[in-house]
């Protein structure tokens, strides 16, 4: 897996799914909330903080597969 980058018109995440994302100095796992003010860029981790600034999202891997 590769992480995307957020640019303008490029590829997102849909509303609330839970991904994981930077700002370039921490990695998260949250989701994005497009419908909170119309924001296309108002990110949540799971503990419940706001991220600003972030640069680049990848969906979460998926679990191992146990025998």
């Amino acid at each position: 897996m590769e992480w995307i980058k957020i640019e303008e018109g490029g590829r997102f995440p849909d509303d609330l799914e839970m991904v994981l994302f930077t700002d370039d100095k921490t990695i998260y796992k949250g989701f994005r909330n497009c419908s909170l003010l119309g924001d296309w860029n108002y990110w949540f981790s799971v503990t419940d903080v706001g991220v600003e600034d972030v640069t680049h999202w990848m969906p979460l891997p998926e679990l191992p597969k146990y025998k």
